[in-house]
């Protein structure tokens, strides 16, 4: 597979700093909670799942949306995935931009 885009569209960027505000943070206050998913909720149709990063993290947003509608009992679960897919894009985002500071000094 060729390495996935660096590029993430305004709505991918938009998913991301949701997730981590909701599931990074030590204590979510319930009012914050539902801002958040909501902002998820909202964003969602947009976000680019053929992208390699992208893809399994909108998977477990979708099952953490499930989870809070009462689909699923599965929060806990889609949480940790969350944060794994969030460490992995993140690890990701840090490699290019460290990429491209090494090009520009060189």
């Amino acid at each position: 597979m060729a390495d996935p885009s660096p590029r993430l569209s305004g709505h991918d960027q938009v998913l991301v700093n949701a997730l981590m505000s909701l599931v990074l943070s030590v204590v979510v206050r319930a009012a914050e909670q539902d801002m958040y998913l909501d902002i998820v909720r909202k964003v969602m149709p947009h976000v680019d799942r053929d992208h390699f990063y992208m893809r399994p993290l909108a998977e477990a947003a979708d099952r953490l949306l499930a989870a809070r509608s009462g689909k699923n009992s599965d929060w806990t679960g889609a949480v940790l995935d969350i944060q794994s897919h969030l460490a992995r894009l993140t690890a990701w985002r840090l490699g290019l931009l460290l990429d491209n500071m090494t090009a520009k000094a060189g």
